[in-house]
C-alpha cells in the first residue's frame, strides 16, 4: 500500500508513506519517475527492517528528502519543501535480495 496521489503547492512540505504485509521481503525502497517521455525511475532510497542509523537518502536528494526508515514494514517518505523539479510520480516497492 502506498500513498495516492498527492497535490502540494511549491514550499510545501510532502509526507508519502508505503506499507507491506510482513513478508519475507525485508528491503523497502522509493523511487521518482520524472514526468518525461522514456524517463528512467530515480532510486531515493533504500533501507531494510531493523537497519541501524539514518536512512542512506541516494545523494542527488540528500538535504530536502528523508525517512525515519521501515519499521514495521512501513517506509515513509518526507520531503521539506516542495520545488517544480520534484513533479514526478514516486513508486515503492519491497523486495529480497539474496546473497
Amino acid at each position: 500500500n502506498q500513498s495516492l496521489d498527492v497535490v502540494v503547492w511549491v514550499g510545501q512540505p510532502v509526507s508519502l508513506t508505503c506499507s507491506q504485509v510482513k513478508t519475507n521481503n525485508v528491503y523497502m525502497s522509493w523511487y521518482k519517475q520524472e514526468r518525461v517521455k522514456d524517463a528512467r525511475l530515480q532510486l531515493i532510497i533504500l533501507t531494510s527492517e531493523g537497519s541501524t542509523g539514518d536512512p542512506a537518502i541516494e545523494k542527488e536528494f540528500q538535504g530536502r528528502f528523508s525517512s525515519t526508515g521501515m519499521t514495521q514494514y512501513a517506509l515513509p517518505l518526507s520531503l521539506k519543501n516542495a520545488q517544480l523539479g520534484d513533479t514526478g510520480t514516486y513508486f515503492c516497492a519491497n523486495s529480497y535480495l539474496s546473497t
